[in-house]
Formats: C-alpha cells, structure tokens, sequence
C-alpha cells in the first residue's frame, strides 16, 4: 500500500534494494524484477521507512528477502467470501494484490502529491495511465477538493434605514435598495471604510429638539450562505 510494488517485484525484492540509511529513504526496484525492465527508484513514506528499519534490524544480508510472500489470491477467495466481501464488484474492479496500486496511487492524490510525482512513484511511462486507469475518484472526495478552490463572489452589502422617534427610541429597521451599486463599488475602492457611518446632526437629518428624524447607517453584512464562505 505503501509502495505499489506488483507481487512479483515485491517477491524478488532484497535488503540491498532497500535504501534506508540515506536522507531520501527510497527503494531501488532491479531492471531484472521491473515490468519495463527499468531500474527505477521508489521514494518511501517515513511511515514505511521507519517499519522497514525495525524489520531488517542489525543483522541481515543485502541478498536477503525482504518479504516472505503470502499465499496466491484462490486461497484468499474464501475468506473474502466468509467476510462478506465480493471479490469483483459491480464495475468490474477486483479484490486482488494488484488492486493495492489502485490504493497507493488514490492514497497520493488524497494526500496531494503532484501527478509527476505520483506518476514517477508508480513508474508509468504516461501521466494519463496513473490519472486516469489507476484512480477512481467518489463524488465526495472531487467535492472536497473543489472546495479548496478560494471562492469568487464578493460579499453582499446590506444598508438599512433606521427611524428614530421621539425620546423612546424606538428603531423600525427598513432596507434600503437604491444605494446598492453605488456602495458596493465605494467598498470595493476604499476597504477601511468603518462599516459604522451613522450621521448624526442636522447634516444627518436628525432634528435637534429629539423630534422624529432618520438616521442612515450603512452596514456590510457578510452574507452566510455556504457559497461565502
């Protein structure tokens, strides 16, 4: 899961072909055990590296296996079967060891490594075949990752009118639409605008003497719908 080697690497594989000691700890797969028959490098997850460290221990050999290799998948059926878990589902993917470089290159996308880089870990020879024959993204995890996209809609502005009248002060909020356009733009030009710019006085067309009068406030409001935030 960590490495996306195939069975047949994985089997082959030996202490001299597992780097550790090095600031990348990687693992070198042999031309001679390859698919493509390419040396080719695997850099290891820490997670990975740290287990293979206490696996090989103090003694050991550069000739010998890493892996003592499990079962072939007929075994492996029956107990797929008493798990309750199909062998092949519904699109045809299977259960399988081969399946588990379907898991490792999800896992690098969900973790965020590049495609080159995930394309170099799973040694394709094309970025096509490790974006799109070797993962399957679910609905929700596109959704999560469109969300990490900032958000372009700009904040509504609210302006309310508020009626003051005689000495109880008594606010009757009313909403004011034809000012809109007018202050989105001058919120948009000058962004240190105090969001309180009530008008008092005889400018602010409150009467002196505590009679009925308006005071305009204008109010940036941050709308609170999920598309804001």
């Amino acid at each position: 899961v960590h490495t996306g080697l195939r069975r047949q690497e994985l089997k082959l594989l030996t202490w001299g072909d597992v780097i550790l000691d090095s600031k990348v700890p990687l693992i070198l797969a042999r031309e001679e055990v390859t698919k493509n028959g390419k040396a080719e490098p695997i850099v290891l997850h820490a997670e990975i590296a740290e287990y293979l460290r206490n696996l090989r221990g103090d003694s050991y050999s550069p000739s010998d296996s890493v892996v003592r290799m499990f079962s072939r998948m007929e075994p492996m059926k029956g107990d797929l079967e008493k798990a309750g878990i199909p062998y092949e589902d519904d699109k045809g993917r299977r259960v399988d060891f081969h399946s588990l470089r379907h898991t490792f290159n999800a896992r690098m996308a969900q973790g965020g490594v590049p495609l080159a880089y995930a394309q170099r870990n799973m040694r394709h020879s094309e970025p096509g075949r490790t974006a799109n024959q070797y993962l399957h993204p679910q609905s929700e995890a596109i959704y999560q990752a469109i969300n990490n996209v900032p958000p372009i809609l700009i904040p509504q502005v609210s302006h309310v009118l508020s009626h003051e009248s005689g000495s109880g002060c008594q606010n009757v909020a009313q909403p004011d639409t034809e000012q809109v356009y007018k202050t989105s733009i001058e919120g948009a030009e000058d962004h240190s605008v105090s969001p309180d710019l009530t008008q008092g006085g005889t400018e602010g067309h409150t009467h002196q003497n505590g009679s009925s009068g308006w005071i305009r406030t204008n109010d940036l409001v941050v709308n609170s719908h999920p598309l804001y935030r």
